[in-house]
């Protein structure tokens, strides 16, 4: 038995349980789980629509009143407070020959030796 009975259930269900991380992440200030569901809300429009004024309301939050974080997330979350939430689009994808590119922007937020 799949987590799902449908494509559509399915996202339903990873759309709610992002939400329910991003809640419990204002609860907690988590700093990690904040940048894994922003990083999950770019996947398409709708998530992030969806996602939206939760990962806003967290954001500020955490903007507030910054807890202490691992080093990479720090680094990831202090280059999103400079640049605001806004600067970062849903995933984007094209073909090239017989590639197909996908560009995630928040990754370019990875340190370096993260992404080495």
């Amino acid at each position: 038995m799949f987590i799902a009975d449908t494509p559509d259930a399915f996202r339903a269900l990873f759309a709610d349980k992002l939400q329910h991380m991003l809640e419990a992440t204002s609860e907690t200030g988590g700093v990690g789980a904040f940048i894994l569901v922003l990083a999950n809300s770019m996947q398409d429009a709708e998530l992030r629509q969806r996602l939206e004024k939760p990962l806003n309301e967290a954001f500020h939050q955490l903007c507030r009143d910054i807890p202490e974080a691992l080093p990479d997330d720090a680094s990831v979350f202090l280059a999103l407070r400079q640049t605001g939430l806004d600067a970062f689009s849903t995933w984007e994808s094209r073909e090239a020959r017989c590639w197909r590119l996908n560009l995630n922007p928040l990754r370019a937020l990875r340190p370096a030796r993260a992404a080495g």
